[in-house]
């Protein structure tokens, strides 16, 4: 049987109903089956989402990457561990203010002017960004 959701218009409590599809919904607080005001007073129905699970599916995002290399071969795992591991090595070589195609140390004075932009508060980025200075 279906769970039908009702609050009442007039003290705002909620009420869980259960029904046939074929019964008809509740349209006043007098046709529910515990009512909480007396009189003709109007029911809303509340949408309900049914909360769904699937036994024995992965459910994190660990389990869901444990499925996923568990279904790949051990070539296409490593080749992957390889790419994540390139794409982290470049992202600390821009940071430090290398160049990625170069793979190089970087200019000194590159570097000294990246961590001196991000030691700055946002008003001298500002102006710095504005002047220059």
């Amino acid at each position: 049987m279906p769970t039908y959701d009702f609050q009442c218009d007039e003290c705002g409590k909620v009420h869980e109903i259960f029904r046939r599809f074929s019964d008809q919904l509740p349209q006043t607080m007098d046709d529910m089956d515990q009512p909480c005001c007396r009189g003709e007073v109007k029911v809303t129905q509340l949408l309900s989402i049914p909360h769904v699970s699937v036994k024995g599916e992965a459910s994190t995002l660990g389990q869901l990457a444990q499925q996923n290399s568990d279904n790949m071969g051990r070539s296409q795992v490593s080749e992957l561990s390889e790419q994540y591991r390139t794409k982290k090595e470049d992202a600390i070589k821009l940071k430090e203010g290398m160049s990625v195609d170069k793979r190089g140390k970087a200019d000194q004075q590159v570097v000294d002017r990246i961590n001196k932009i991000n030691n700055m508060s946002d008003s001298q980025k500002q102006r710095f960004i504005e002047k220059g200075e």
